[in-house]
């Protein structure tokens, strides 16, 4: 069974969801009732958008409810008109702008940095569809407040080296002691090396920087599988390629250490995880990062990353062979409805399967600039309408570990 934040009704107030506002952030949780039950269904701070519109129509919602202590705020946002935001999502020459901007840029965990040392780096701050510069050390002297939840942080990829070594220098010695701190500063080292990768594929000698990252990660979490319900949670609200591959290689690992796989297994396992999407930097970024839907002529495209991925890794040295097995079958279903292959029942991984339930979840659960996450709910919701697509049982002890967090 799939858990859910369930909220008794009474406490709640209902009002037509179509007349929430596209390009508008809403200022409190929405709730749907499905299946009798009221549950989450859209998040505090999010960006309603033209997609989640049209989900709601989809599925015949008429109606939204949101906690009795925001009926005022609720008042004063119905007021509100529709932003011209969403408008520029659909002129592509802006949203290229952007996708321009944010490539040159690395997301960073604010958890890391303190004014005990101020960085000597520039800081910005994601914000619609700019970069913002928020520390300047040539002008500030101290950090600004970063509990702000809404909008990522990000420096230049000019200033990755430099920012390592300071999160290094900063926590070091917090690291030995919390294992907690351990994992966020593995996470932000290999997050280093793999946006080098997805930039640039043809640099092999990123490849054994990247192995022994990412078996640091599975020995921490062998050791001490509890600190997985830290590293779970995203620090990184946008979608970027190799912050998703990091994910789904920490969660992969919690599956795999709860079905019991060998240590060598698990860690070709996180290999095939950490470089499941590599395929994605031969194929045409603005196919990649396209918001909305593909035509059938670029979803042709796209599915070649699977295949485009095992070149690749063919390519590199010390890679196994169920690693790049797990690449290539990780979009096939067990329906045999996935690609490339159209592969069935057993001739599909135990790697693979479980990387196609993982990618799916992680994907859905990301914020777009098109679209806002979906909650943990109706992404597992989701994934179990696919009838036969996912192995059930793995899909089971998926659910039970996300319960648990």
């Amino acid at each position: 069974m799939i858990f859910r934040k369930v909220i008794p009704e009474k406490t709640l107030v209902s009002f037509p969801i179509q007349d929430l506002k596209v390009g508008v952030r809403l200022p409190f949780d929405v709730y749907i009732k499905e299946g009798g039950l009221i549950v989450h269904f859209l998040t505090k701070g999010s960006l309603f958008t033209v997609l989640a519109r049209d989900e709601i129509s989809k599925r015949s919602i008429t109606e939204g409810y949101i906690l009795e202590q925001y009926k005022d705020k609720l008042w004063d946002y119905l007021q509100k008109k529709e932003l011209p935001y969403e408008l520029q999502l659909e002129r592509p020459e802006i949203f290229r702008e952007y996708l321009n901007k944010k490539v040159k840029l690395l997301p960073i965990d604010k958890t890391l940095l303190s004014n005990d040392t101020p960085p000597t780096f520039t800081i910005f701050k994601a914000k619609k569809m700019d970069f913002i510069p928020i520390y300047q050390p040539e002008k500030d002297s101290l950090l600004p407040p970063l509990d702000d939840k809404e909008g990522d942080l990000l420096i230049s990829c000019d200033d990755s080296d430099g920012y390592i070594d300071y999160v290094e220098g900063l926590n070091i010695k917090k690291a030995i002691q919390d294992k907690d701190i351990r994992l966020l500063l593995f996470r932000e080292q290999i997050k280093s090396s793999l946006k080098a990768l997805f930039d640039n594929p043809k640099q092999p000698h990123l490849i054994p920087r990247i192995i022994q990252q990412t078996n640091d990660i599975v020995s921490l979490l062998v050791e001490n599988k509890d600190i997985f319900y830290e590293g779970l949670f995203k620090r990184i609200s946008d979608y970027y390629s190799y912050v998703h591959s990091i994910n789904v290689a920490i969660l992969s690992i919690r599956l795999a250490i709860e079905i019991g796989l060998k240590i060598s297994q698990i860690e070709n396992l996180a290999i095939g995880a950490i470089l499941h999407d590599i395929g994605k930097s031969a194929i045409s970024q603005e196919i990649v990062n396209k918001q909305g839907r593909l035509s059938s002529g670029e979803y042709k495209i796209f599915r070649m990353h699977v295949t485009e991925g095992e070149k690749l890794l063919r390519e590199y040295e010390n890679i196994h062979e169920d690693s790049i097995t797990a690449v290539l079958q990780h979009h096939e279903k067990l329906s045999g409805r996935g690609y490339p292959f159209r592969l069935t029942g057993s001739e599909i991984k135990l790697f693979s399967r479980i990387i196609s339930i993982v990618d799916s979840y992680d994907a859905m659960t990301t914020n777009r600039p098109y679209r806002p996450a979906n909650t943990t709910f109706m992404a597992l919701s989701i994934i179990s309408r696919e009838k036969g697509d996912f192995d059930p049982d793995i899909l089971r002890l998926f659910v039970r570990i996300l319960g648990r967090a």
